[in-house]
């Protein structure tokens, strides 16, 4: 089987169980919602920025490093499956002594318990390193499809049931847990390998200068991701944060669904494509295309339809986080077309990721504390401000990586991207102006989401008729050489 093909079934089971796990996501978030209160989703949310930090550095970068060489042997996994082992031990020590100060420092005591509990996620997660290292490598997404399916439902389960009995928060921590175990077991079930003789200093020295790396650009990024969350949960409260952090998770879902897709399985397949440039560009194109074409409507269109969207789905409760989904649209735009990283890890430089996420912290940690003083819309508006100079950078370097020109880049985005701001503004304004023809939110949602597909698809064929030519486009809009605009 050629690699298109295989990266093509890789798709599609990854598609299928993608949108399934989204979907049951989606569905458990909404019974959780009105279940519990934004408090306790504060409170997890503010533990897994303490454990999600710890858990950036659990494989050492190791997973990454597997798949990124060409050939790997029996020795450097081995060195890889002890090396994870050891750095989750010392990664859990770490966040049990920082639990106690992390909850002074951000005045929630609640907090640390959770933070106890959940670190548990680092030595499980440990031990399925090189399982999942060995399924991506050979684009064995089917089996990694089906396991965290599986992890997804048994989670959902645990967590909605939970939260029936009074769990309360706990039912939150549970799901995390759940998810931890299942994806770990499944996978470790599914290669089958287990580590072999003794561990190897010189296996491991052959790993370490890539995934050193890895680990550093990975803290950083995590950083800037997160640096919003810290700073509203400390000064603002675990209830701004629970309806932040639920605006925050809404705005990229789209752009973490499909990109996450994409991004998963365009890793090890451009990385085998690293020789061969003329190739490279050409895949990268075809995968910006098709990733613009799917993730802008859908980033666009929830934001525009927000205010029936989150009434519909999580109650009249988180009304609150209607206008920060809003404001956050273009950090949703930036997750929907964040594919720059991919590209680094491909061509094996994942350093350049470094550079990148400590230019970006910096500017979000300024625009952050200033913004803050107006509240969550403040620290909305400040993330929106900088997503400019966040964006913009690591697609200027990729250029020159793959040696692939600025105008070719834009012009892989811009169809999609007229079209999703078009249907937005058609969408956006007959909401605003209160035309809603039904009583219930879910007709009105439904209505809305069939009036934006519509508009969508009407407008991205009449743009792609006029660039190819063709009455039906759709595959010669796709496959467009590297240089045309």
């Amino acid at each position: 089987m050629s690699l298109g093909e295989r990266v093509t079934k890789s798709v599609s089971w990854l598609a299928v169980a993608q949108i399934a796990r989204r979907a049951v996501t989606l569905v458990t978030t909404a019974i959780l919602a009105r279940l519990l209160l934004p408090e306790d989703f504060g409170l997890v949310n503010m533990a897994m920025i303490a454990v999600g930090f710890l858990s950036v550095i659990n494989d050492v970068g190791l997973t990454s490093a597997l798949i990124q060489r060409l050939e790997v042997d029996d020795e450097q996994l081995t060195a890889a499956f002890w090396l994870a082992c050891g750095a989750s031990l010392v990664a859990t020590a770490a966040g049990a002594l920082v639990a106690w100060p992390f909850g002074l420092a951000n005045h929630e005591a609640r907090v640390v318990p959770l933070v106890m509990v959940l670190l548990a996620i680092l030595p499980v997660g440990a031990l399925g390193v090189v399982a999942d290292a060995l399924l991506q490598r050979e684009l064995d997404f089917k089996r990694i499809a089906l396991v965290e399916l599986s992890a997804s439902l048994v989670a959902a389960l645990l967590g909605v049931v939970l939260a029936l009995a009074g769990a309360g928060v706990w039912s939150l921590v549970a799901q995390y847990l759940a998810v931890a175990v299942v994806t770990t077991g499944g996978k470790l079930i599914a290669v089958g390998w287990v580590p072999r003789g003794k561990f190897s200093a010189r296996a491991a020295r052959s790993l370490f200068g890539f995934s050193a790396s890895v680990v550093g650009g990975g803290l950083v990024n995590y950083a800037t991701r997160n640096a919003d969350n810290m700073l509203i949960g400390g000064v603002l409260g675990v209830k701004a944060l629970g309806y932040y952090s639920m605006a925050y998770t809404l705005v990229i879902l789209p752009g973490q669904t499909v990109g996450g897709l994409v991004n998963r399985v365009a890793f090890p397949a451009l990385s085998r494509l690293q020789a061969e440039p003329a190739r490279l560009r050409h895949a990268y194109l075809r995968l910006l295309r098709v990733l613009s074409a799917i993730s802008l409507p859908l980033t666009v269109g929830l934001c525009a339809s927000a205010p029936l969207f989150v009434r519909a789905v999580y109650g009249p409760a988180w009304l609150p986080a209607v206008p920060l989904v809003q404001i956050l649209v273009a950090v949703g735009v930036n997750e929907a077309l964040n594919t720059s990283g991919v590209l680094y890890y491909s061509m094996g430089r994942p350093f350049l990721l470094v550079a990148w996420a400590t230019a970006s912290l910096v500017c979000m940690i300024v625009s952050f504390v200033i913004g803050v003083h107006w509240g969550m819309p403040g620290v909305a508006w400040s993330y929106t401000a900088v997503v400019p100079i966040v964006f913009a950078l690591p697609h200027l370097v990729s250029l020159g990586l793959i040696d692939l020109r600025a105008r070719s880049l834009v012009a892989a985005w811009l169809p999609a991207l007229v079209a999703a701001t078009v249907m937005g503004l058609a969408v956006a304004l007959p909401i605003h102006r209160g035309v809603l023809p039904f009583v219930a939110a879910w007709a009105n949602l439904a209505l809305y989401v069939a009036f934006g597909a519509l508009v969508y698809g009407v407008t991205l064929y009449l743009i792609v008729t006029v660039l190819t030519g063709r009455r039906w486009g759709w595959l010669a809009w796709i496959n467009r050489p590297t240089e045309a605009l």
